[in-house]
């Protein structure tokens, strides 16, 4: 019995033993948490964005040169101006001007390359209104001295253009290729396309330095030239009314050979010295080389020797030596050469100068066109007669203005002030219709 007893006893002491272990075993396996009596939500912070940084496009312009300190005086214009603006009535300049140069990219024709041209821009100074625009281009010259960069006050054009912004107008006055920083480039003389261009380049230069600088200005836009300069400034004209930065009010040209093909027919009947042949001869140059269904020879243009002569003489950039060849267009050039034009049937070369004429542009800005009576350079006594005709029936406001002078060098000073009195004439009837 006592036995029985014991084997119990033992039993449950080892039954709750087993137990014990058990609960020991669980415990160790469940891991307790501990929470707070307020729960608290998970915050995840929202990554903090990069601000985005916009770089300016760097200028397509550089500041060659500004005189800042030295501005223009008005009274030293006059004074230049005085002496080859004898009985023509001038406003007095009133403005301080302060020029600057600046080169700018834009494409030369004969490789159709992108290169660094120049020109000046002359602004007025000490204005409380925002000025109009002229763009000026400059007539024949064959040296570097000439161009608007070079800033040389004198009897030029240059002084003529800080004339212009001493009565409150902005210039920009391109060198053109081959001139300034291109001059190791032939100049494509009379060439319609990129006397456009290069002009048109300059003046979107002269536009981003304006606002780079904060200088005030307005859209108003006026286009003026002379002689080669009023090729530019016809073909510089289809390429700014295009362009709504600016609204072109006018283009003034005068002198110019505006019709190259009727050019060519008066020049071949003249049965006399002419000066002006040298010209002639460099814008032929032009013409033959730029266009590739030409690349003629001299022979096939000229009489001998003065085709040998040429030869001879090698590249032609500038105004060869009047006593180099022949100044009779009857003599110099070949009769085949003039027979095949006025016939017609020079086909490649009548194309190549209706190209290069104003009846290839699309043009639909008003233009008003001068000339001297008798023009021995430029016959613009006759061309700008036929080209106002036509652009008055393609529906153009066009105006034929005759401008005095004893020849076409002559013409250029009562032009640029003839010009002048037209702007402001324009500026004022705007300025009352807006008030």
């Amino acid at each position: 019995m006592k036995n029985l007893y014991a084997k119990i006893i033992s039993s449950c002491f080892l039954f709750l033993m087993l137990m014990a272990c058990s609960e020991e075993s669980t415990l160790e396996e469940t891991p307790i948490i501990e929470q707070d009596s307020v729960s608290t939500p998970m915050v995840t912070e929202k990554p903090v964005p990069t601000p985005m940084v916009i770089e300016k496009p760097k200028p397509t312009f550089e500041i060659v040169q500004s005189a800042k300190e030295s501005d223009i005086v008005p009274t030293l214009l006059l004074n230049i101006l005085g002496t080859f603006i004898q009985n023509i009535e001038v406003p007095e300049a009133v403005y301080n001007v302060r020029p600057i140069n600046i080169t700018y990219t834009t494409k030369e024709p004969w490789t159709g390359q992108e290169i660094k041209a120049s020109g000046a821009i002359l602004i007025p100074t000490e204005i409380d209104f925002n000025p109009a625009i002229i763009s000026l281009h400059h007539a024949t010259i064959d040296t570097d001295l000439g161009t608007p960069s070079q800033q040389v006050v004198g009897v030029n054009e240059i002084t003529l253009a800080k004339y212009y912004a001493s009565l409150g107008y902005i210039v920009s006055f391109p060198d053109y290729i081959g001139y300034g920083s291109s001059s190791e480039i032939n100049h494509p003389y009379e060439d319609l396309a990129s006397l456009g261009s290069t002009s048109h380049d300059m003046l979107k230069a002269t536009k981003e330095y304006l606002e780079v600088q904060e200088i005030k200005h307005s859209k108003e836009l006026f286009l003026v030239g002379y002689s080669e300069g009023a090729t530019a400034t016809i073909a510089h004209a289809e390429l700014a009314q295009k362009n709504n930065d600016f609204e072109l009010l006018g283009s003034f040209a005068g002198g110019g050979s505006f019709d190259k093909l009727e050019f060519i027919k008066l020049l071949s009947v003249k049965d006399e010295v002419i000066e002006s042949v040298p010209n002639y001869i460099w814008a032929l140059n032009t013409l033959n080389q730029l266009n590739q269904d030409l690349n003629r020879s001299w022979s096939f243009y000229l009489n001998e020797p003065n085709d040998q002569k040429l030869d001879a003489y090698g590249p032609i950039n500038g105004l060869i030596p009047n006593d180099l060849i022949e100044l009779n267009p009857k003599k110099l050039f070949k009769n085949s050469f003039i027979e095949a034009i006025l016939s017609g049937e020079d086909n490649e070369f009548i194309t190549a100068l209706n190209d290069n004429s104003i009846e290839s542009l699309n043009l639909n800005s008003p233009i008003s066109l001068f000339y001297i009576p008798q023009d021995e350079v430029t016959f613009s006594d006759i061309l700008s007669k036929k080209t106002h005709q036509y652009l008055l029936d393609q529906q153009i406001q066009s105006e034929l203005i005759e401008i005095k002078g004893e020849n076409h060098t002559d013409g250029a000073i009562d032009f640029f002030f003839r010009s002048y009195q037209k702007i402001e004439k324009i500026m004022e009837s705007r300025s009352s219709n807006q008030e």
